[in-house]
């Protein structure tokens, strides 16, 4: 996974920058254009990522199956939910979190 400047891999619910779609659109279409020899097939295509990338992997497995034959996760905080809920809680909620999802009743129940 690329580094995606702390944004939890997300569209970003506050600031405007489209990460994900970055992510899944963008830069493979670049990177492939780049090297030539990338297979397209999905037997042929991993995705995987450590912390907030693993996160990130999940998510773009989850809604990209069609492009993967498997995913990796390596110490990703995949319940983003109960994680959100955690740090409101506790008061340890910051500014990245808050910029890349909202408020975890923002995100329970959604996409």
């Amino acid at each position: 996974m690329p580094d995606l400047a702390n944004s939890m891999c997300m569209d970003m619910a506050h600031g405007g920058y489209p990460y994900f779609t970055y992510l899944v659109e963008d830069l493979p279409r670049h990177v492939r254009h780049l090297v030539q020899v990338l297979s397209n097939r999905k037997e042929d295509n991993y995705v995987a990522g450590v912390s907030t990338g693993g996160y990130g992997a999940v998510k773009w497995m989850l809604r990209a199956p069609e492009m993967f034959s498997g995913c990796a996760c390596l110490s990703g905080d995949i319940d983003v939910v109960s994680a959100l809920r955690q740090k409101e809680r506790e008061g340890a909620l910051t500014d990245d979190w808050i910029a890349a999802f909202g408020a975890s009743t923002q995100v329970a129940g959604s996409r």
